[in-house]
């Protein structure tokens, strides 16, 4: 078991070797989904971002052959130590997710990415080790007096070398890894470069690589180790007392014919016979499986149940056709079930007793009984609690729910073993060919707001919400109220939606409830008992499967505290964010500008400032060319705003007009305290003041790659400082430039304006404003 804190944390050329090489079962538990981090393709932050992180973990398993688990603690975002991290996550619970953890995978070796002692950068990564241990040491005094209590042989911590911090020491152990694999075709550096690189959310592409490398082990629990990481681990038949099995495995894999496979079919048949006699347990079911699966792949069996459309509501039939095709001589199907997890229902009325023609396909129409309720991944649907989930029940630990699917009975060569079946949906794309993804359920109504956030002007306000039909509904009234559950107040009806409607309607909101902090929608229809308060979004990134989420009809109220001298704003998108989402929210012509458009200087002078997006010179390929540009803009008499960007890969060497050096320093704490270096600068007092209850209720963190030096040219305003640290002055920096205005900020508004924070918007109105 691999275990550190978050994706993109494993060492996936280690997994790789673990997988292919040394031919174990591996597992990375991650502690937590990622939820807090950043995110470079899209514009999805918190939880959705998490599903994002888990979806490509998914899709990274399955290139380097481990299983994934998860605790149910929740990424709050960079931390510096430890004793932070703890302020936040309960640890004992922590503790104990691990514990069992360990009881349900029972591995022989715990690995831990990071170490005790701080060197891994992040105190959620130096959390996970200390976690780790602790678990250790308690299931060491409960194995004293239980025996059916699970200890692993070892914890080992894998020491890295990240250029600027190393923890490797020739006093480790150490061992060769990134062996060439025949039978991949592929050393496991290039698999593991392969693997890493689907945490695209996190731009972590990582280069392939060739050659023997050494990887470096720390001892830190249980038996010490001196020559191989696994030492002392029986992986033989032997463990179990079933030598003879391990001899028979021995013999197949020594007669094995890649040209015809199947002949292995009936010697894998008789293990598996033998396999299912050994007594109940760990080992007997994880081999099930494993042969399983190698008597089908020998068999050359295929098969798939394709519905008629990609998308149903609840309780509506489901058609499908399950196509399935045998390369092997004496094969067939007996039965067809549906799989509910705890429920079998029969959908093929008769037994069908058909035995496969080689190489054929064999079609049956299926139907399946709809009684799921609209997907929703199980983590999300479930309360959060002191940064955990709070999870019931028996999902928590693996990735997403398993899919929906049937259970297909064989019959091969007289015996009989069970498919499970994925009910799934393909469509042709004339770029990628076949995109298959699982069908999904969807609500029969989704209610959404068209903004999270909802403004307030002098105590009246109208909003707008989408509702999307997927089946026709009638009578329909739209309530809203100021606590889920609680009773609510009807703004709308509607008398009828159909199938496949999606309106967008504008709803007055009555005074009354405009003076609360949140604001809840729920509807009705003629003929359910059903109370539709979600909205329906779906996840369509290439790299990772269609999800169905769903989220809350709820908006943030936000009263208008400020004031804007600006109209008209230009906007350079970066990594994806909604700061210009918001600005349009509030009032603002935004305009989202290429390349293209810096050709007509006329349009560009008339707007009242740039905004330049998160990362926008770390992943905009157009910004260099951009780059003087706007500088000539500015000293034109324009405003340029330019947010945070990462001292990596910068596409120009000068994000500004004069030099300014990047660092990697954060003010994690978001209620950090805020000093003012210049108290009378303008850009704290026009047009709005910013006094100190503007700096209350931020999200997550001040802000993130604050400068570490600038040009004297640059004028310091706030500075911010955390546990004891130097204060970091660089949060805005602003420089008169020519007849305009330029400013770097670190501050994290791609956080707080979509929060709906009105201090951070008065702030940011601030800079707009600068040149009125």
């Amino acid at each position: 078991m691999y275990l550190a804190a978050h994706p993109d944390d494993e060492n996936t050329r280690l997994i790789s070797y673990l997988v292919h090489e040394r031919n174990v079962r591996t597992i990375y538990l991650s502690l937590t989904r990622g939820d807090g981090g950043q995110n470079i393709i899209g514009s999805e932050q918190g939880p959705v971002l998490g599903l994002i992180r888990t979806l490509e973990m998914n899709e990274a398993r399955k290139l380097d052959g481990a299983e994934q688990l998860y605790t149910s603690a929740i990424d709050f975002g960079f931390t510096k130590n430890p004793e932070e991290v703890f302020t936040f996550w309960n640890k004992q619970q922590l503790v104990n997710e691990v514990k069992n953890a360990i009881q349900k995978a029972r591995p022989d070796i715990i690995i831990l990415r990071f170490p005790t002692t701080g060197e891994g950068g992040h105190g959620q990564h130096t959390a996970s080790a200390i976690i780790a241990l602790e678990a250790y040491k308690q299931l060491s005094e409960e194995a004293r007096t239980n025996k059916l209590v699970w200890l692993p042989r070892r914890v080992l911590f894998n020491a890295f070398n990240f250029g600027d911090r190393s923890t490797q020491r020739e006093d480790q152990l150490k061992i060769d890894i990134n062996q060439y694999n025949p039978l991949l075709g592929k050393s496991y550096g290039e698999l593991a470069g392969q693997s890493r690189s689907m945490h695209k959310s996190q731009g972590a592409g990582t280069p392939q690589s060739f050659g023997i490398y050494k990887e470096y082990f720390q001892h830190l629990a249980g038996t010490e180790a001196t020559g191989d990481i696994l030492e002392g681990t029986d992986l033989t038949w032997n463990r179990i007392g079933a030598g003879d099995i391990g001899q028979e495995i021995a013999a197949v894999i020594k007669q094995f014919e890649p040209e015809h496979p199947g002949k292995s079919v009936p010697a894998l048949l008789r293990i598996r016979d033998r396999i299912g006699r050994l007594p109940a347990g760990h080992y007997r079911d994880l081999s099930l499986g494993n042969i399983d699966r190698l008597i089908l792949s020998c068999a050359g069996i295929t098969a798939e149940i394709l519905a008629e459309k990609p998308a149903y509501v609840p309780g509506e039939p489901i058609h499908g056709t399950l196509n399935i095709i045998a390369r092997y001589e004496n094969a067939g199907i007996v039965s067809v079930q549906q799989d509910t997890g705890t429920l079998h229902t029969a959908i093929v009325t008769t037994p069908l007793q058909h035995t496969f023609e080689k190489d054929k396909v064999f079609r049956q129409e299926l139907i399946f009984v709809n009684h799921w309720q609209p997907d929703q991944p199980y983590w999300l649907g479930s309360e959060q609690q002191h940064h955990f989930t709070a999870i019931s029940g028996s999902p928590l630990g693996i990735p997403v729910q398993p899919a929906k699917q049937a259970q297909v009975l064989l019959e091969i060569d007289g015996e009989r073993l069970t498919v499970h079946v994925p009910l799934s949906y393909k469509r042709l794309d004339p770029l990628r060919g076949d995109v298959i993804n699982a069908i999904r359920i969807e609500p029969a109504l989704s209610v959404t707001p068209f903004n999270s956030l909802l403004f307030v002007y002098k105590d009246s306000a109208a909003t707008q919400l989408q509702l999307k039909a997927n089946t026709t509904l009638s009578d329909i009234r739209i309530a809203a109220g100021n606590a889920p559950g609680k009773p609510a107040q009807q703004i709308l009806h509607i008398g009828q939606l159909k199938a496949g409607t999606d309106t967008l309607i504008t709803c007055p909101v009555p005074p009354g409830l405009l003076k609360s902090g949140k604001l809840y929608f729920t509807a009705n229809a003629s003929g359910t008992d059903v109370v539709f308060h979600q909205g329906q979004k779906l996840l369509t990134y290439e790299h990772i499967p269609e999800v169905q989420y769903l989220e809350t009809a709820v908006q943030k109220i936000v009263h208008r505290s400020w004031e804007s001298k600006v109209k008209k704003i230009g906007y350079i998108q970066g990594a994806d964010d909604l700061v210009d989402d918001v600005l349009k929210s509030l009032g603002l012509d935004v305009i989202n500008l290429s390349l293209n458009d810096f050709q007509t200087p006329a349009f560009i002078q008339d707007l009242d400032a740039i905004v330049v997006g998160i990362r926008a010179y770390n992943v905009n390929n157009d910004i260099a060319a951009i780059h003087p540009l706007l500088m000539q803009y500015a000293a034109g008499g324009g405003t340029v705003i330019v947010q945070y960007n990462t001292d990596k890969n910068l596409k120009t060497d000068l994000p500004g007009p004069y030099p300014l050096t990047l660092s990697r320093n954060r003010i994690t704490r978001e209620d950090a305290p805020t000093q003012y270096i210049r108290p009378q600068h303008r850009l704290l007092h026009y047009p709005n003041t910013i006094n100190k209850a503007d700096w209350d209720n931020w999200v997550q963190e001040r802000g993130l790659y604050y400068a570490r030096q600038w040009d004297d040219r640059y004028q310091t305003v706030i500075s911010h400082q955390e546990f004891e640290e130097k204060q970091q002055e660089s949060g805005i920096l602003y420089a008169p430039y020519g007849k305009g205005h330029y400013i770097y900020t670190s501050l994290a508004f791609f956080r707080q304006l979509p929060d709906g924070n009105a201090g951070a918007i008065k702030l940011f109105m601030n800079m707009l404003s600068v040149g009125k």
